[in-house]
């Protein structure tokens, strides 16, 4: 290839800034390039985290994507921790950063410049939030911090305040520690992300596992002992026992730098780029939780904090800034989660979002097994989907199983990449045999019966 860049920096150690490094290093073997991370910890698995503190991941190296020593010497990468960027000039193309550890304060140049600094946990401003055993999940330390505390102090009751995705994937972390755990939520349903006919089995099941749920319940404030500790909180005006307390609020696009360099910043609030991850500077490019991303079933842009889409757009970032050409095409909204027994899977659009869009929609929900009816295994599943009333398009789809959410999640997040009717997603050749699924699998059963509700047909 010839050459248009000779030096690279990226901002942020994670999935999206690895990804973008890797690639550009992949490009150009000559490639001078620079990783800032104001941390410690580098390359982690972040979704790993519950399952480390849950003891099924056993060694704390196992969560570490690749080691430190290898992104340097194996990938020739000049990966430099606890180096913390505090602002960029797109005029000058310098980044100014300070060592943590000297405390000095120097610059470095770039021809392209990648910006995956992820986003940052929601901290409200509630009394008591100050205490050391409040906890917060983003990183391998956090995950250490919690591990650490419940060895050395031995707490015995729990409260998690917001019941999305890690906080429901907590709840079964900290149960299988020994902790009674109590659930705090301000909405009147847990996972947000999706409808009542769904989150309703989800609340079910987690009752069945002895979990105490506040619905409808904002955390008013954290009670602290004598000691500084927490000991309770105050949620919906009633006080509740807790010597873990782990806040579960969301996060929100770490996007200061971004801001005060200058750069256009979307209406979702993250950095806004595009299909080339290219910002509004066009030697700068970001990718990852800080930045938006085109949710290619409305046409939209939307900002979603998944692993998946962030070392998608690094891989698309890096080969774009170390000057090869490639592009993201955009994302369905998928995710997936496990909650005790149960599989959680979401993607598109929900019936609640398709309201608030004024759209014209139906929707439906079926409840068949999830393998063939007298096969070991089988279990009730609930599907719903998310439809156009003129013509059908699939909107979106919801799946709840204990067996085989992962498959009917990722068919229904290949229908809407592709814009597929809900009369063509009913003549997909699925795979079938007895012990994996019925010969009518759960997504057909639910696109046959949406159907007979498409207008025209």
């Amino acid at each position: 290839m010839t050459r248009t860049v000779s030096k690279l920096v990226v901002i942020g150690a994670s999935a999206a800034g690895l990804s973008a490094a890797a690639r550009a290093r992949r490009l150009d073997p000559g490639l001078e390039i620079v990783v800032l991370e104001k941390t410690k910890d580098v390359s982690v698995g972040l979704c790993q985290l519950p399952y480390l503190i849950a003891g099924d991941i056993k060694d704390r190296a196992d969560v570490i994507e690749v080691p430190l020593d290898d992104l340097r010497e194996s990938r020739r990468l000049d990966v430099r921790v606890l180096h913390e960027a505090l602002g960029i000039n797109p005029t000058a193309r310098t980044v100014a950063f300070r060592d943590l550890e000297s405390g000095t304060e120097q610059e470095t140049q770039y021809d392209r410049l990648v910006l995956g600094m992820g986003a940052v946990p929601i901290h409200p401003p509630i009394p008591g939030l100050e205490a050391p055993n409040v906890f917060v999940l983003h990183s391998l330390s956090d995950a250490i911090a919690i591990m650490d505390y419940i060895r050395d102090r031995g707490p015995k009751n729990a409260v998690i305040v917001g019941g999305g995705y890690i906080g429901l994937e907590m709840t079964e972390a900290l149960a299988r520690n020994g902790l009674s755990i109590t659930i705090v939520e301000m909405l009147p349903n847990v996972l947000g992300t999706m409808d009542d006919e769904l989150t309703s089995v989800v609340e079910g099941h987690l009752k069945e596992q002895g979990v105490n749920l506040l619905l409808s319940s904002p955390l008013d404030s954290v009670k602290l002992g004598a000691d500084g500790y927490a000991n309770g909180v105050v949620a919906g005006g009633k006080e509740y026992p807790a010597d873990l307390v782990l806040l579960s609020l969301g996060v929100r696009p770490n996007v200061n730098l971004a801001k005060d360099a200058g750069l256009t910043i979307g209406a979702t609030g993250a950095i806004s780029a595009d299909w080339k991850q290219k910002t509004s500077d066009g030697n700068i490019f970001a990718a990852g939780d800080c930045c938006e991303s085109l949710d290619v079933v409305m046409d939209r842009k939307v900002w979603v904090a998944l692993g998946t889409t962030a070392n998608k757009q690094g891989r698309v970032a890096g080969d774009n800034a170390a000057g090869g050409y490639s592009t993201f095409k955009g994302i369905t909204t998928t995710a997936i989660s496990k909650v005790f027994e149960l599989g959680v899977g979401r993607v598109g659009v929900t019936e609640e979002e398709a309201k608030k869009l004024d759209l014209d929609y139906e929707t439906v929900v079926v409840s068949p097994r999830s393998r063939a009816g007298h096969c070991p295994g089988a279990r009730m599943i609930r599907v719903k989907i998310v439809f156009e009333r003129l013509g059908g398009r699939l909107l979106g789809g919801q799946v709840v199983v204990e067996d085989g959410v992962l498959a009917r999640t990722n068919v229904l997040a290949c229908a809407l990449f592709n814009r597929l009717t809900v009369e063509e997603v009913a003549r997909l050749d699925l795979a079938y045999a007895p012990p994996f699924a019925p010969a009518w699998d759960p997504v057909l059963v639910a696109c046959n019966v949406a159907m007979k509700k498409v207008k025209g047909n």
